[in-house]
């Protein structure tokens, strides 16, 4: 051990006692089921730590690292013995073991040339309604930001019953803004937002003085393919 840490050999990491305690896997801190935490990380008191006696720590014949806490720093005062398996361990020793094990995607920064060469930039609304066509579609929002859904049907146009709500809900709950669920951009005479001009608009940010801005934003375009939404 070090002061406030435990040491597991072949991992260099330091596994500090609160993240130890918070992290125990026995069914009464995670539900056998569910793999739910059963209690609240704020209930780890800072200074937890294990138990004085010998042995409190220790490598089983498993290979799993045992800690027995010291009672006095459990709300019930009762003893408490934790285990975790080196996989578990190792997992969140870095971010890179962790990353992998959550398979998360990796952002992408591209100009125009390097995003027209994705292969699924463009997904029709069909193919999206499938398991791995919205895997590709997520996919490739979440690396580059940016999709093109073509192949919208176009019949309804009113804001009620728009095609471009069904498509937005696929991805996530539309949330609700001061401009209405949603709403049309167009050029209007003596207009008190600049979003509802003809002018330029290059790239740029939305509703950046709210405090939890969108993640994504769906428009809609008529095109002779039907309608691409990004």
């Amino acid at each position: 051990m070090v002061p406030g840490a435990v040491v597991v050999p072949s991992i260099s990491t330091p596994f500090p006692f609160t993240w130890l305690r918070d992290s125990c896997q026995c069914p009464s801190c995670i539900h056998p089921s569910t793999r739910q935490k059963l209690r609240e990380s704020s209930s780890v008191p800072l200074n937890v730590q294990p138990s004085n006696e010998p042995g409190a720590v220790t490598i089983s014949n498993d290979s799993k690292l045992v800690v027995q806490w010291d009672p006095r720093s459990e709300p019930d005062k009762q003893p408490h013995t934790s285990s975790y398996s080196f996989d578990f361990l190792k997992r969140y020793s870095n971010a890179e073991d962790l990353h992998s094990f959550h398979r998360d995607v990796d952002t992408v920064k591209w100009n125009a040339a390097e995003v027209s060469s994705s292969s699924a930039l463009y997904v029709s609304y069909q193919d999206l309604q499938t398991p791995s066509g919205l895997l590709k579609s997520i996919t490739q929002l979440a690396q580059y930001g940016l999709l093109f859904v073509t192949q919208v049907p176009s019949e309804k146009t009113s804001d009620q019953d728009c095609e471009l709500q069904n498509l937005a809900t696929i991805f996530g709950e539309i949330r609700e803004t001061f401009y209405g669920r949603v709403w049309d951009v167009k050029n209007i005479k003596n207009s008190k937002n600049i979003a509802y001009t003809n002018l330029n608009l290059d790239l740029h940010m939305d509703l950046l003085i709210l405090q939890d801005t969108k993640s994504c934003i769906a428009f809609e375009t008529a095109s002779k393919g039907g309608l691409r939404c990004s």
